[in-house]
C-alpha cells in the first residue's frame, strides 16, 4: 500500500500512514514513538502522475532514522548486532559439531564394537604379537567392558557365566620380582572376589606354551555373597610375565573345567623372539664385606638384613626371606640367607665336610631323626662363565629332615677365589623348594670377588 510506511526503527517496523507526516518533512512511529526523515520520493515514468498514489508503479517512501539506529552500519541487509549474534551462534554450532565428531562418534563405535564382541557367535579374533600367540576360547564372549575393569589385554565371558582373563606385561631388561608378581594378580582377584579371598599355590610348575607356570587355587565370594573358585596361572619368560586368570560359580566348576584347559592349550610363546634377551640390574641392595673382598646384592622385595652377633665369626651377612606367593606371615614359610666368607685357604678347610657346618648354621646336632640327605637337583648354575673373581664353584643341595618341624631345603654354593672364598647357604620350606632354589640363584650370580 503506497500510501502507508514502515518503521524505520529495526524493533518495530510498524505500518502508520503518511498522513501522519509533519510539515517539514519529518514522521513520528505512533507506536515506538521514534521519529525518522522522509527521504525525496522516487521519480516515475513520464506521464505517469506524482499526485496518484494508487498507481502501483509509484515507490512508497524509505525511511531515513535520525536516531542511532540510522548510524549503525550495515552487513548484507541487517545490522551490526544482528551480525554478532549470528557470528556467536555459528561459533557454537562448529565448537558442538566438532565435539561430536572427536568424542561422540568413537564412543558410538565403541559401543557398536561391544555389542558385536559380546557376541558368541562372533568369528575368533586370536591374539598375535611378537613374543607369543593365544587363540580365542570356542563358545566365549570377548568382554571388553571386563577386560577394561580388571586392566587386563583380554576377557570372555562363558555360558555358565564363567571367567577367563588374559594379562602380559613386558618389564624389558628384567624379571618382575616375586613380589611385583602377586600384586598384579591379588589386585585384579580383589576387583572380582572382594570377600573371603584366598588362595593357595601348588607344588610343582605347570607347562603351558613351552615355559613353566605357577599354578594357585581361587577361592572367595563375589559382591554378591555367591560363592567362587578357580584357578590362576603366572609365569615369566625373559622378562614377559604371562597371567591366566580362570574362575566360576562353584557349582559349575566342573562344567566349565575342560573349556579352561582348551583355553591355555591355545598359548604359544615364540621363544626365539626373545632368545638374545640378557636380564639388566633389578631393585637390589648391595651388600659389600666389611675388607671389600666381594660384593653381591640381594633382593629388596624378597630378603631383610639381620643383625649378626659379635660371637658369629666368618658370617658376613644374614637375611631373612619371606616367598610373596604365600598367604599370612607364618614363621614356617620364611626362609634364610646366610653369607660366609674368608681366605681361601681357612675356607677351604672349614667347609672341607660341609655337612657339619650346615647343622651348625641352622643350630642343631645330627642325629638319627635329624638327618641331611643330598638331592640331586636340575637348578640352573648362577655362575656364567668369566664371573669376575671366581676360580672354583660348586653347588650341593640337601634335603633336611627334622623331628616336629616341617621338611627344610638347604642349598649351598661355594664360590672360591684367589685369595677370597664366599659361602652361600639358603634354607627355606621344602614344599617351595623350587622358589628358595632360585633365589640362591639370583644371588650367586650377583657375587664378584676382588
Amino acid at each position: 500500500m503506497a500510501n502507508e510506511i514502515q518503521c524505520g526503527n529495526p524493533s518495530c517496523r510498524k505500518m502508520m500512514p503518511l498522513s501522519m507526516a509533519l510539515p517539514d518533512g519529518r514522521i513520528q512511529c505512533p507506536f515506538c514513538k521514534k521519529v525518522f526523515q522522509l527521504r525525496p520520493q522516487a521519480r516515475t515514468k513520464p506521464g505517469n502522475s506524482d499526485l496518484n498514489p494508487d498507481r502501483e508503479e509509484k515507490e512508497s517512501f524509505p525511511l531515513a532514522v535520525e536516531t542511532k539506529f540510522s548510524r549503525k552500519k550495515k552487513t548484507l541487509g541487517i545490522s551490526q548486532t544482528q551480525f554478532v549474534f549470528l557470528a556467536l551462534g555459528v561459533f557454537f554450532l562448529a565448537v558442538s559439531g566438532a565435539a561430536v565428531w572427536i568424542f561422540g562418534v568413537p564412543l558410538l563405535k565403541e559401543q557398536l564394537g561391544n555389542q558385536k564382541e559380546h557376541d558368541p557367535g562372533t568369528a575368533p579374533q586370536n591374539l598375535e604379537t611378537a613374543w607369543f600367540s593365544l587363540q580365542d576360547p570356542k563358545g566365549y564372549a570377548k568382554d571388553k567392558k571386563l577386560a577394561i575393569q580388571l586392566k587386563t589385554q583380554l576377557a570372555f565371558t562363558g555360558p555358565q557365566q564363567d571367567i577367563l582373563a588374559f594379562y602380559y606385561k613386558d618389564y624389558k631388561t628384567v624379571n618382575p620380582e616375586p613380589e611385583e608378581e602377586m600384586a598384579e594378580l591379588k589386585t585384579r582377584l580383589a576387583f572380582l572376589l572382594p570377600q573371603n579371598l584366598e588362595w593357595e599355590k601348588k607344588g610343582a610348575h605347570v607347562q603351558v606354551g613351552g615355559i613353566a607356570f605357577h599354578e594357585l587355587e581361587i577361592v572367595g565370594a563375589n559382591e554378591a555373597g555367591e560363592n567362587w573358585n578357580g584357578s590362576c596361572l603366572s609365569g615369566i619368560y625373559q622378562g614377559i610375565h604371562f597371567l591366566f586368570i580362570r574362575l566360576a560359580n562353584g557349582r559349575v566348576r566342573e562344567k566349565v573345567q575342560p573349556a579352561w584347559s582348551e583355553f591355555t592349550q591355545g598359548f604359544l610363546v615364540r621363544k626365539e623372539s626373545r632368545k638374545d634377551w640378557t636380564p639388566g640390574p633389578g631393585k637390589a641392595v648391595e651388600i659389600q664385606a666389611k675388607d671389600k673382598s666381594f660384593t653381591l646384592y640381594y633382593l629388596h622385595a624378597i630378603w631383610t638384613p639381620q643383625e649378626i652377633g659379635e660371637g658369629e665369626a666368618g658370617l658376613a651377612a644374614r637375611l631373612l626371606g619371606k616367598n610373596p606367593t604365600e598367604t599370612g606371615g607364618f614363621a614356617n614359610q620364611r626362609g634364610t640367607l646366610q653369607v660366609f666368607s674368608g681366605p681361601a685357604g681357612k675356607m677351604e678347610a672349614d667347609w672341607k665336610s660341609p655337612e657339619m657346618k650346615i647343622f651348625q648354621a641352622v643350630q642343631a646336632e645330627p642325629s638319627d631323626e635329624r638327618k641331611l640327605d643330598g638331592v640331586d637337583q636340575d637348578f640352573p648354575l648362577p655362575m656364567a662363565k668369566g664371573s669376575p673373581g671366581i676360580l672354583k664353584f660348586k653347588r650341593k643341595t640337601y634335603s633336611l629332615v627334622q623331628p616336629d618341624v616341617q621338611q627344610k631345603i638347604i642349598d649351598l654354593i661355594y664360590c672360591q677365589g684367589e685369595k677370597t672364598t664366599v659361602v652361600l647357604l639358603v634354607e627355606g620350606p621344602w614344599k617351595a623348594r623350587d622358589f628358595w632354589a632360585q633365589q640362591t640363584w639370583i644371588v650367586a650370580r650377583s657375587l664378584r670377588l676382588d
